[in-house]
């Protein structure tokens, strides 16, 4: 797989089409969450219509967060914080919850990757050629699976293009540097019309980035109190540098569609590959140091060397029918392995071969609409290696779903089910669960700015395999990893309640929630070790989740073709036990964050501030989390005239050089996040 090179083919491609196509008008200079979901409804609805929390980055907004990871891309929107592993991994995690019980798509499928059974496995997700991001949490989830109690984060590429582009095509293309780490990215792509019903779609995507700048010193303080050791407080320019974080990615898509009177039908083929080192990876513990006749053997830093290929298929076709007006479909099949290295070695390898299709039907009145369907996931995962810690397995799922919106006056009501069955197999082990998860929510019109709406679920996920069948040392997260083949069904019942108002220029939400779970599955720290590593054994434990969520936006001046905006949101997550009280791990902290945008024809400018507080709500063996201030700068100028498709942009990232640890992330006392991050590039658009 090392030899598919798909994104130099289509960068080529991208550039050659980009000068050939003309301009188009577009102006979305100031575009923020915006108010119409895709995904998450039947048909596209006002957010004031929306039970649930929920977002789409994209436009402005999502140009100004996209980073290197999906998580870091995220990580800032109300109830989503990071769970990253240096700069080349970040998986989102959603009030508290991630790994199995956040479902990651692509364009409404998995992302069907191994990002899920271990904290420094990267997602197969490329930010850099995404056109939107949707964020989803309510009765719509049990669209995409049982596992999506904590949400839904669905990518949109557009590798599969289903709308003539107006004027014929549609292309983007930007070019980036970071200081921090002489970061180079650049990404592309283009769709366009062969002909009245043919659409082609291209996109590609460069990183290239060396190790990360860091405030001072690696560990925390924390950690070094801990252990005892004296704190090295370095030169006091923040210049150090955490060692083995390079990172390079390449993606690329080709695809096409074929639009008929009724319908359309499409194919796309991908790949991505990706090399990141693991900071903080703890071999040195593992395989130590031997003496060899007075020379001393150092350890080599392990990277991780990742490979997807990835087919898409899509299609749709209208119906002349009362009962069904449309039926879509989507199919996905994707090879996924990663390698990590020591030197010349492959210490373990990760195979992942998996498909899952869906076919859903709608059916849309002027007061009820629905839509109904089946779903299919397979995964082939095998591992091979000394530091493999799971074996071979093999895991089918099934599904049944089916989601209802009924108006009533001034009510909406939305209902969903979904009926799955899973099945494992492993090295002496077939398990099989069953599992009927119900959600329904009410929302009510107090005028036509404010709503009030209530939200309630229970829903049933089985175990994973890697909760099942891991035994093995796990030098990620440096610990001895141990399943349990005993562990049933986890049961999660909750309820929300929610105040949303949106006004044409301002809006403002506010969600409380509460979730209890039935043997609740998590890594707990048993006290013991083994090979010097700390055994971490997989549990089930009844559990409480409970949080709120707030956020504002607000137009402060607006005149002339100028805007000023203002916008603050917040969060809060608990979660414990129920019968000790004592915290879960890796909770993140109270959030707070605030910022202003300017915008004018020829410049914008913004200016964000995000505070998260000291985690020192810990479990068992786990250490507190100090607080942190993040302050980021961008400003925008598009330099041919407001007319133009052409900004100048630049960004400080962390303006204050600010000592950033995630108490979500495995490695956060021993490598911060990233220092202060100049950055410049331009975005173009065709």
């Amino acid at each position: 797989m090392g030899s598919f090179r798909p994104a130099q083919c289509s960068l080529i491609a991208i550039l050659a089409t980009a000068f050939t196509v003309q301009a188009e008008d577009i102006q979305d200079n100031v575009q923020d969450i915006e108010e119409i979901l895709v995904t998450g409804s039947i048909r596209a609805v006002d957010r004031r219509d929306l039970s649930q929390s929920a977002a789409i980055l994209t436009g402005e907004a999502l140009a100004h967060a996209r980073s290197n990871t999906l998580g870091d891309t995220l990580d800032r929107m109300p109830g989503i914080s990071v769970s990253s592993y240096g700069p080349a991994v970040g998986r989102p995690v959603i009030r508290g919850l991630s790994g199995d019980r956040v479902r990651i798509l692509v364009s409404g499928i998995g992302s069907i990757d191994a990002s899920g059974s271990s904290p420094d496995h990267a997602t197969a997700v490329d930010p850099a050629t995404a056109e939107s991001i949707e964020v989803l949490r309510g009765p719509s989830t049990l669209l995409f699976g049982n596992n999506a109690v904590g949400g839904v984060i669905n990518v949109f590429d557009g590798r599969i293009p289903t709308k003539r582009p107006d004027g014929g095509s549609s292309s983007r293309f930007n070019a980036g540097y970071g200081s921090n780490g002489n970061e180079v990215t650049l990404s592309g792509w283009t769709t366009f019309a062969l002909g009245e019903n043919t659409l082609v779609h291209l996109d590609a995507s460069l990183m290239d980035r060396g190790d990360m700048k860091i405030p001072g010193e690696a560990e925390s303080e924390i950690l070094l109190d801990f252990e005892g050791e004296e704190h090295d407080d370095g030169d006091g320019e923040g210049s150090g540098i955490a060692e083995n974080t390079a990172a390079d990615r390449t993606s690329g898509t080709v695809g096409i569609t074929q639009l008929f009177d009724k319908g359309y039908l499409g194919f796309s083929i991908s790949g991505l590959e990706t090399d990141y080192g693991l900071p903080g990876h703890g071999h040195e513990e593992e395989h130590g140091e031997e003496e060899h006749e007075g020379e001393e053997e150092e350890a080599v830093p392990p990277v991780i060397d990742l490979d997807q290929v990835r087919f898409d298929m899509m299609g749709g076709i209208s119906l002349d029918n009362d009962l069904i007006q449309k039926v879509e479909f989507r199919f996905a099949y994707a090879d996924y392995e990663h390698s990590e290295i020591e030197g010349d070695e492959i210490a373990a390898l990760y195979k992942n071969q998996g498909w899952e299709g869906r076919v859903s039907a709608r059916h849309e009145q002027d007061d009820f609409s629905a839509i109904f369907g089946i779903q299919q996931r397979h995964r082939d995962f095998n591992s091979e290696g000394e530091e493999a810690f799971i074996t071979q397995n093999e895991t089918l799922q099934r599904g049944l779903f089916g989601v209802g919106y009924w108006d009533i006056g001034d009510w909406r009501i939305e209902a969903g089910g979904r009926y799955e069955f899973q099945k494992i197999e492993g090295v002496n082990l077939e398990r099989k669960w069953s599992a009927l998860s119900l959600s329904g929510s009410a929302i009510y019109k107090i005028s036509e700015t404010l709503s009030t709406s209530v939200l309630g679920f229970r829903t049933k996920r089985a175990p994973g395999a890697e909760e099942l069948l891991s035994n093995g040392p796990h030098l990620a997260t440096s610990s001895y990893q141990l399943g349990d083949r005993r562990l049933d069904e986890e049961t999660a019942t909750g309820i929300e309640f929610g105040l949303r108002y949106e006004g044409d220029k301002n809006s403002a939400s506010v969600a409380l929630y509460r979730t209890s779970y039935d043997d609740f599955l998590y890594e707990r720290e048993t006290g013991n070790t083994l090979d010097d590593l700390p055994i971490r054994q997989f549990t089930a434990v009844d559990a409480t989740f409970w949080g709120l969520e707030a956020e504002t936006h607000f137009t402060v001046m607006e005149n002339k073709g100028e805007a000023i905006h203002f916008h603050l949101s917040g969060d809060i997550v608990r979660a414990e036990q129920k019968v000790s009280n004592e915290p879960l791990p890796r909770i993140p902290p109270v959030s707070v964050s605030t910022g202003i945008d300017y915008a004018s024809q020829l410049f914008d400018a913004s200016v964000q501030a995000t505070w998260n507080g000291r985690q020192t709500r810990t479990a068992f063996n786990e250490l507190a989390t100090d607080g942190h201030v993040r302050v980021d700068l961008s400003v925008g100028y598009r330099a041919f005239g407001p007319d133009t498709n052409v900004e100048l942009y630049g960004e400080i990232r962390n303006l204050f050089n600010a000592e950033i640890r995630h108490h979500t992330s495995a490695l956060k006392d021993i490598v911060p996040e990233p220092g202060r991050d100049f950055r410049t590039g331009v975005r173009v658009k065709f």
